[in-house]
């Protein structure tokens, strides 16, 4: 077996070990043994942070940003290196059936790493920003995410990396953890600064967006007149404004916010991939 192909078999035994998520993150919940898997893993590790960067239709201003090329072009053309993985773990894992599970993480860094090992596939800055656009025009949302886990699986070090990951609503483990998770796993998915949901009074109340298998955190309720939206709760996946029949759910950015700027420089705090 060469090196590429053992790379690319390390991600379908990381799907299978994928599968147990659901378990574990059930075991989190228990008053002494869930200290245990809570701690130093995927499931609670403190470190890891995730923003969920809002698709591009449905924004009503300001009309010159154009998410999400705007928030991931700039750390991909600062990164030394670009690649994808072979493999959604997570379409993978829960064998969707919605998505393709080829079109799959992208890993960011400050240096290389060596791809054959990880099965992964060297990009150029026009070969990954083609990835994204592709990614988004199919629905999936990208997420930044910053963890202490990539980290190390890539031999990089933890402030020189970072993923951006296309997730979709059905299988991405951390809607997962949104949905079943502890509350301190809803501290790590951020909504960026500036970014809001609205809905108009197009609203039928039929009820759509307010279902748990749509918002993973239920920030979403049925008030007297139109839907209504927590942004306490809301983690900004976009998931509400896609299932809605009405187009009544819609993005909002704050045109007195500097939303990319403010997003890029939270994700600096944890990482540099120059």
């Amino acid at each position: 077996m060469t090196k590429a192909t053992q790379g690319k078999e390390m991600w379908y035994a990381w799907a299978k070990s994928v599968r147990r998520l659901p378990f574990r993150f059930f075991l989190t919940h228990l008053p002494v043994i869930g200290k245990y898997f809570d701690r130093d893993t995927f499931v609670g590790d403190p470190t890891t942070k995730a923003w969920l960067v809002p698709v591009q239709e449905n924004i009503d201003v300001p009309p010159s940003v154009h998410l999400p090329l705007d928030i991931v072009r700039p750390l991909i053309e600062k990164s030394a290196f670009r690649a994808t993985v072979p493999l959604c773990v997570c379409r993978e894992a829960f064998h969707c059936k919605t998505y393709p599970h080829s079109l799959a993480c992208m890993v960011l860094g400050a240096s290389f790493v060596d791809s054959e090992q990880f099965g992964m596939k060297i990009l150029t800055v026009e070969e990954a920003l083609v990835h994204v656009e592709k990614a988004v025009e199919l629905g999936l949302t990208p997420t930044i995410i910053w963890e202490k886990e990539n980290q190390t699986v890539f031999g990089l070090p933890r402030d020189k990396g970072l993923a951006i990951c296309f997730c979709c609503n059905c299988c991405c483990d951390y809607r997962l953890g949104l949905r079943v998770g502890t509350k301190a796993f809803r501290k790590k998915v951020f909504r960026p600064e500036g970014v809001s949901l609205v809905v108009s009074d197009a609203c039928v109340l039929c009820g759509s967006c307010a279902n748990p298998a749509v918002c993973s955190v239920s920030a979403v309720t049925l008030g007297t007149n139109k839907s209504e939206i927590n942004l306490d709760l809301c983690v900004g996946c976009g998931a509400c404004v896609k299932v809605c029949p009405e187009k009544a759910i819609s993005f909002y950015l704050d045109p007195e916010v500097d939303v990319v700027g403010k997003l890029l420089a939270k994700v600096g705090e944890y990482t540099s991939v120059s």
